[in-house]
């Protein structure tokens, strides 16, 4: 059969921090042979799954005459690292590849917001609201899809930190000047135009989505995936690694 086999425990539990979860009678297994990537549907599965998944659904697609681009196929190998240029819900799985897309994106967004809001009239924390709006929700559009590390978050938040110095700034000297020149770090910025860290809004973001998937039916395959761990890694050991991660589950 192509697919994965996951097991859970029906209800709101999380599997074990330091293990995989140990098979029990509560479990339940539910196959996975299918995943929505990007805007196509491609099938997820081990080793060579994957090649006759893909061409099983070539031919389902031509049923209904559905044309496929070749070459263009995503692919998920469970047990392999490369995942850079795979995007799952708007967010990149490899974490180099999705952060550098995020600043592209939100680049874009902010030199168009900038031109907009040069000599605006209204306050600086309605300014700081624009960015929010326009600029921050291209930065962290499906941010809640995956776990992030700091160091991610940092870069995030020195781009994004940018166009607040900007906008509390008086234009007639560098932000980073008038900063010093009044005694001033980015958490006093910050608080002046009244906005929250980056890392408080992707905690937001991911807390919100673990507990809509709680509030899911336990027939639904996304909250056995969520909530649940692949059957062949049952018993194993996990890998000591430091606490980068910001959300673990």
């Amino acid at each position: 059969m192509v697919g994965i086999d996951f097991k859970w425990v029906p209800g709101s539990n999380f599997p074990s921090l330091k293990t995989w979860e140990k098979g029990n009678s509560e479990a339940v297994v539910r196959n996975v042979e299918k995943a929505l990537f990007a805007d196509d549907t491609t099938v997820v599965g081990n080793k060579d799954e994957i090649d006759q998944g893909v061409a099983k659904t070539k031919e389902v697609m031509g049923w209904f005459e559905e044309r496929n681009n070749d070459g263009k196929e995503e692919s998920l190998d469970f047990g392999e690292e490369e995942s850079g240029k795979i995007r799952m819900l708007g967010c990149w799985m490899g974490w180099k590849q999705d952060v550098d897309e995020r600043l592209k994106r939100a680049g874009k967004a902010w030199w168009k917001t900038r031109s907009r809001l040069k000599g605006a009239k209204f306050s600086k924390k309605l300014q700081a609201r624009v960015i929010e709006a326009c600029v921050e929700s291209a930065l962290l559009f499906d941010c809640q899809t995956r776990t992030w590390q700091v160091g991610e978050i940092k870069r995030l938040q020195r781009f994004v930190d940018k166009g607040y110095r900007y906008v509390w700034s008086r234009k007639n000297k560098p932000p980073l000047v008038q900063m010093k020149e009044e005694g001033k770090n980015m958490a006093d910025v910050r608080a002046e135009l009244g906005v929250m860290l980056i890392r408080w809004k992707v905690e937001k973001r991911c807390l919100e989505r673990i507990v809509h998937v709680f509030r899911m039916d336990d027939s639904r395959m996304t909250k056995a995936v969520v909530l649940g761990w692949m059957s062949e890694l049952e018993g194993w050991g996990k890998n000591a690694v430091k606490a980068r991660k910001m959300v673990t589950y």
